[in-house]
């Protein structure tokens, strides 16, 4: 399962909102997770495994 976190600069670096929310896919279907890779990458979606979200490793790079 893969999760996405996206930013919302608009406001500025201090008003930023984030948002997450959950997809069911599998990290072995790679077609399927590429296609939703280069769609987020065109919405300013950053993608995240659900492992990431429980360690915060996620979180340095979306303050940053």
């Amino acid at each position: 399962m893969y999760k996405l976190g996206a930013l919302d600069d608009e406001f500025g670096l201090y008003t930023r909102s984030i948002y997450v929310t959950t997809i069911d896919l599998e990290k072995s279907d790679s077609r399927e997770f590429n296609t939703l890779q280069n769609r987020a990458h065109d919405l300013r979606v950053k993608l995240f495994h659900a492992s990431d979200i429980a360690n915060n490793n996620f979180l340095s790079e979306i303050l940053s």
